[in-house]
């Protein structure tokens, strides 16, 4: 009798088949998703993910459908297309399987001999919004080509061998607020690197501070080693990008700085 009532219970209280749900937000990347029964509220595709620039776990049990794309999905390769926020990565019963940009919906590989009514948790740790993805934009399941889902890559390495110094594909660095050390080691690895210019903005922002008594006040002690990491140590081209005020130039109080000086004299 306790047992026929618990189960019930969990049936009532479990949310229902191919519902997606998405939680509160976290500051930073968890390593796993969150357990049954954590906190979050019911959302569709094309809903709007909260645009805090934090993370979400968006959740589901879903079930392999019997059809996708007007075909037959039993004994085929199936899997899930996705795409939620400016990017993130998707997890199937507890495992990471792939991540994803904003520009790429993440593919992941449900079965390779699918058969209809398999149950799978899906869990996708999804980041918004830094570039304007802020929709759940995809969910949809897909027929895998069968050569790409049963293929498999060797890949054979043999450390002992040297061919050469790697070529420089790269050509220069891009930062925002700066490093997060200046150390002599850093340097002499990015050196390495053979970068030929490094860009940097938010190189004004620590410059100009307002004092209490309303005066302003310079300190160009992190500019100074911003130069002098690039151009001395690691011998790179400074680029740097004068697009955000310094807050008591700014002509409108925001976190994100990115307005006209308020006076273009004093600027």
């Amino acid at each position: 009798m306790i047992a026929s009532i618990l189960s019930t219970v969990l049936l009532i209280s479990a949310p229902p088949a191919d519902q997606w749900r998405v939680s509160p937000a976290h500051d930073q990347r968890q390593s796993a998703p969150p357990g049954a029964g954590a906190e979050a509220r019911p959302i569709r595709l094309g809903d709007s993910v909260p645009d805090e620039g934090k993370f979400r776990w968006l959740t589901a049990d879903l079930a392999v459908p019997e059809t996708i794309d007007n075909k037959a999905s039993a004994g085929l390769p199936v899997g899930l297309q996705i795409s939620a926020g400016d990017g993130g990565e998707i997890w199937v019963n507890g495992q990471l399987k792939v991540r994803y940009d904003n520009d790429h919906p993440g593919l992941v590989l449900i079965s390779e001999r699918a058969v209809p009514g398999t149950t799978v948790q899906l869990a996708v740790q999804a980041y918004a919004k830094v570039q304007g993805g802020d929709k759940f934009d995809e969910a949809k399941w897909v027929l895998v080509d069968p050569e790409r889902a049963h293929g498999r890559l060797a890949l054979t390495v043999d450390p002992s061998r040297l061919l050469g110094d790697v070529p420089n594909g790269i050509a220069g660095l891009s930062q925002g607020g700066g490093l997060a050390d200046y150390e002599d080691a850093t340097a002499r690895k990015l050196r390495e690197g053979g970068f030929k210019w490094f860009r940097m903005d938010n190189i004004l922002t620590a410059v100009v501070k307002r004092t209490d008594d309303g005066t302003l006040s310079y300190d160009w002690t992190d500019f100074d080693r911003r130069v002098d990491f690039i151009v001395e140590k690691m011998g790179a081209d400074p680029i740097f990008a004068v697009s955000y005020m310094p807050l008591p130039f700014d002509a409108v109080r925001n976190d994100d700085r990115q307005s006209a000086p308020k006076d273009y004299s004093l600027w």
